[in-house]
């Protein structure tokens, strides 16, 4: 498992407007706190690694659940050639992959 460190949280915020203080809220680790461990005055305590990754663990989910509602909407707009040439792109990027498996038909 990673560190939960300064580095570790700043890859995972997103930079949306009130996102350290709703995370302040979310771990009961105050803004202040928080605000020291981003600027690397503070180490993330003990006691906080496993809020923090709590937290963030559930804006993953959030997230994903976001960026599946909005393919969806985008795919219900398409004609269905479109929606094939999507297919059949996703694909051959798949098979791009490292360690890819073949697409199934």
């Amino acid at each position: 498992m990673d560190e939960i460190n300064r580095k570790w949280i700043r890859e995972r915020l997103t930079g949306e407007r009130g996102e350290q203080a709703r995370m302040s809220s979310v771990t009961g680790i105050s803004t202040d706190k928080l605000a020291k461990i981003l600027n690397g005055t503070r180490r993330v305590q003990a006691d906080e690694a496993p809020k923090l990754f709590k937290y963030f663990q559930a804006q993953g989910v959030k997230f994903e659940e976001d960026r599946r509602r909005s393919l969806l909407d985008i795919w219900s707009q398409l004609r269905p050639e479109e929606q094939d040439f999507l297919i059949r792109s996703a694909k051959g990027l798949l098979s791009q992959s490292p360690g890819a498996h073949p697409p199934e038909e």
